[in-house]
């Protein structure tokens, strides 16, 4: 004769790994998407600040363009070459 009460005995271990296996599952897909949210943030942020350096170095380039367009003449000296001497 087989023991009513084991069939009782085994569904409450096993109910508690299945719901330890989704808070598992569910957890690490929790992370995931965190971390990726943060992932995101810092490549905008840094993006943004290339984009701000670039922004200034090309700021300067138009700048002096527009002086060589006022003087050219300031604009077609060469520096000094030192092996030219």
């Amino acid at each position: 004769m087989s023991n009513p009460h084991s069939a009782a005995q085994w569904r409450m271990p096993v109910l508690l790994a299945l719901i330890a296996a989704a808070f598992l599952i569910f957890s690490g897909v929790a992370i995931v998407l965190y971390e990726e949210g943060i992932y995101r943030a810092q490549q905008v942020k840094a993006f943004t600040e290339q984009a701000a350096i670039l922004a200034a170095n090309e700021t300067a380039a138009v700048i002096f363009d527009e002086a060589c367009r006022r003087t050219p003449a300031a604009c077609c000296r060469r520096p000094a070459d030192p092996q030219e001497r």
